[in-house]
């Protein structure tokens, strides 16, 4: 267990970027830009941390006004009072987008105090291929394989029979050694999952994630259609309470994202699921560089052979950079970066530089 320390101050940023091209999401909407909080924090040592959040109602049901205030309101005076451990965020209730971010602020403060350096390139590293036509859908894919992704996840959900001719086109374009995964944001009903999975078993998919809509329920798993793809759970497997009502059941493998549990509580998702002999994916929330460098730093945390991918790929949507490095591709999965170290990897000109309001807190 960490030594709880006291936090002196605190530093929050509200920057937007643009969308290189506008995203029209399963959820629904068209969006041009994302919005995120980039919080730094201090201890009374000189120690820093850092993290950021997405602010996207529809996903967390924050915007960065509510998330702000939130952070000054309750996370401040917790950070700052007598110090605040990974083991304490529980007393937060309620508010997952505050507790996940004053995790990842810790995880990231104490990677400072172990000078956290990775060891070895971490994946396979997958590029997500929103939905499209089935041809561009196949040239997106391709392009990924060419760029050195050892993976894609294809976002199904269009109807069977444009998901058959998607994931044909795609297998024509990668080959048929090169990984595939889908994802249908619970799109089908029960009844349409065998259908579906019979596609995934025909392409040779490595998952399905949501295929349905999927709760950590009896009724809702044993419903499932048997088969010989395995089915991850991603949009109600959403705290380490879910993931562990989920492997009990005997769903063991699950989608874990640090932009929406934390650090310290996505890890603790994956080791849920691995106990039971389970796999998870280091889930996209969103997230700028800040957030892929602590996709990585969980995947460097775990053992590889018990992680499915890691899709800390969305950045390469936004028009802005706001790390020190890139983060580069080696034979299919990310390269050794610099420093998993975000307080030290971002580039806070550069941010200050996009921030539209900042506020600074000091005890």
């Amino acid at each position: 267990m960490l030594t709880p320390t006291r936090i002196v101050r605190a530093e929050i940023r509200a920057v937007s970027l643009t969308y290189k091209e506008p995203i029209e999401w399963t959820t629904g909407g068209i969006e041009a830009h994302a919005d995120y909080l980039v919080v730094r924090i201090w201890d009374c040592d000189g120690r820093q941390g850092a993290a950021e959040a997405v602010c996207r109602p529809t996903w967390n049901s924050m915007s960065q006004g509510a998330l702000l205030a939130l952070f000054a309101d309750i996370g401040w005076p917790l950070l700052s009072s007598t110090g605040l451990a990974p083991e304490d965020l529980g007393q937060i209730r309620n508010v997952g987008a505050l507790t996940a971010l004053l995790d990842s602020l810790l995880a990231d403060l104490y990677a400072d105090d172990q000078n956290v350096a990775p060891a070895a390139i971490a994946g396979p590293a997958v590029a997500v291929v929103t939905r499209g036509n089935p041809r561009e859908m196949a040239r997106a894919a391709e392009a990924a394989a060419t760029r050195g992704f050892g993976a894609v996840k294809i976002k199904l959900g269009q109807g069977l029979a444009t998901d058959a001719a998607v994931l044909g086109a795609v297998r024509s374009a990668v080959g048929g050694d090169f990984a595939i995964c889908g994802d249908a944001n619970g799109a089908y009903g029960i009844a349409e999952c065998a259908a579906l999975m019979r596609l995934a078993e025909r392409h040779g998919l490595t998952f399905v994630e949501d295929p349905c809509r999927l709760t950590p329920l009896a009724a809702s798993l044993d419903r499932m259609a048997r088969s010989t793809v395995p089915v991850v759970v991603d949009r109600f497997c959403d705290s380490l309470l879910a993931a562990r009502q989920f492997v009990d059941l005997g769903q063991i493998d699950i989608a874990a994202k640090p932009g929406r549990c934390g650090s310290r509580g996505a890890g603790e998702m994956l080791q849920a699921a691995v106990a039971r002999g389970g796999h998870a994916v280091i889930g996209l929330f969103g997230e700028t560089e800040i957030g892929a460098l602590a996709q990585l730093r969980m995947a460097a945390g775990a053992e590889g052979t018990t992680i499915w991918g890691i899709e800390a790929s969305f950045h390469d949507a936004l028009t802005e950079h706001l790390l020190h490095f890139d983060l580069g591709l080696d034979g299919g999965s990310y390269a050794v970066p610099p420093t998993l170290h975000g307080a030290s990897a971002i580039d806070w000109e550069r941010v200050e530089a996009l921030s539209s309001s900042a506020l600074v807190l000091r005890k």
